[in-house]
């Protein structure tokens, strides 16, 4: 059976890549893009805290979000509003103990019980393989932008 320790092993896995490129984000680079149509670092950050927030709360019985989701959704576009490098990296660290924490007061059993939501039907346990799988794709993104990005 699953258990909470496995758990949060996986999503730091998944997290490994961000968490070594969010500490490189500075107040010079946060609105780097690799295109003048991508996203910035700095909306990047905040959608991936939102992502985890918002499951922590909707997959993994966490607490509500304490802040408004704006980078999740359709129609959702990067104003160049997001420039707040250590309010952002301070969502990260709030958005992964909201998961951690959680994970802890799942039983074995919840773990395996599957859920629905826009992204599909899977178990708990699944979703957190789909999370790390998602920061995984846009902590990439981050480290293009960091390398080859610039203001547009």
């Amino acid at each position: 059976m699953t258990n909470a320790n496995e758990m949060i092993t996986t999503l730091r896995t998944g997290r490994r890549v961000l968490d070594n490129y969010v500490d490189k984000v500075t107040d010079e680079n946060i609105g780097f893009r690799i295109h003048p149509e991508a996203n910035s670092i700095g909306f990047l950050m905040r959608h991936i805290a939102e992502v985890e927030h918002g499951l922590s709360n909707l997959i993994f019985n966490g607490p509500a979000l304490d802040f408004e989701r704006i980078t999740v959704g359709p129609g959702i576009t990067d104003n160049g509003e997001h420039t707040d490098t250590a309010h952002l990296k301070n969502m990260l660290s709030t958005s992964l103990a909201a998961l951690e924490n959680a994970f802890t007061a799942l039983t074995p059993e919840e773990w395996e019980e599957t859920v629905e939501r826009r992204m599909g039907t899977f178990s708990r346990r699944d979703y957190v393989t789909w999370l790390a799988a998602h920061t995984g794709y846009h902590a990439g993104q981050i480290v293009l932008a960091q390398k080859y990005g610039k203001r547009w």
